[in-house]
């Protein structure tokens, strides 16, 4: 889908309007808000249980990372030098936040609240993370519906389809550290609305056109946030949590479950 994200131009719409566009791309966004109601209501929710969900987490983003987004931006014609220097980027975007944002003062807490604490901003640069990776999401949908309803309602139902699992992953730090259902709802629903919110922009802002190599580069340092998330953030807690033997079966389940998920969506026309 990132090879027909070229141009908004008023050549480009057809029988269908910019407002059925706009919707198609929020309703993409805010199943993430699918997922984190799913998430919410987990009964019985332990640091076991949460670090095997973390593990889960981690696979799915470094899946749509390595299977997904980086395939996507070689076959734009991108060279390896420009995508990896902002694969790079991305890499340093976290590093960068998690050295210049403080992490909550551990130092006068108990053991319990410690690791409360840390759930709580692994959970936030979760929402971060999922947040830029869904705003070119929306930009796809909408150009993809602008050029007609059957290109953009089936990508619309792909890219919802595998926001589901991005939801519970922001959704799950916040509600266990929390123990607040709304609150994990609500910031996973919000990391949801980085698709709309790429839509306004690029209509405000790119009357010329956005340009595919632009957005295979942003593609890019999204894929190096996510995995810097994943492997600095994710996957250590979920170690941490739930032991190495069971962190690293529930990181491979999740790779290879949402690697099913892209492939069974492409094998039925809904490319994402």
């Amino acid at each position: 889908w990132r090879a027909r994200t070229a141009t908004v131009t008023s050549s480009m719409v057809g029988t269908v309007g910019v407002g059925t566009a706009f919707m198609l791309s929020t309703l993409a966004g805010l199943s993430t808000g699918i997922g984190g109601l799913l998430m919410v209501y987990q009964k019985d929710l332990s640091y076991e249980k949460l670090g095997l969900w973390q593990g889960a987490a981690g696979g799915f983003m470094l899946c749509v990372s390595l299977v997904d987004l980086l395939p996507e931006v070689f076959e734009t014609g991108v060279s390896y030098v420009s995508s990896g220097l902002l694969f790079t980027v991305g890499v340093g975007v976290i590093a960068a936040l998690k050295y210049l944002v403080p992490e909550p003062d551990l130092t006068k807490l108990g053991a319990e609240d410690k690791n409360t604490a840390s759930v709580l901003w692994s959970g936030m640069l979760t929402a971060f993370g999922i947040g830029i990776h869904n705003f070119p999401e929306g930009i796809a949908v909408f150009i993809s519906t602008l050029q007609g309803i059957e290109l953009g309602l089936p990508l619309a139902i792909a890219i919802g389809l595998h926001n589901i699992p991005e939801g519970m992953a922001v959704a799950l730090p916040i509600y266990f550290a929390t123990q607040d259902k709304f609150r994990a709802f609500l910031i996973s629903l919000i990391s949801g609305l980085a698709e709309p919110l790429g839509v306004l922009l690029v209509i405000l802002f790119s009357r010329g056109g956005l340009d595919k190599e632009v957005v295979a580069l942003m593609l890019s340092t999204v894929a190096g946030i996510m995995v810097s998330l994943s492997v600095f953030e994710l996957i250590p807690q979920a170690v941490e949590h739930a032991g190495k033997k069971a962190a690293t079966v529930t990181t491979i389940f999740g790779f290879l479950s949402m690697s099913a998920l892209l492939v069974g969506v492409d094998h039925l026309g809904l490319k994402v």
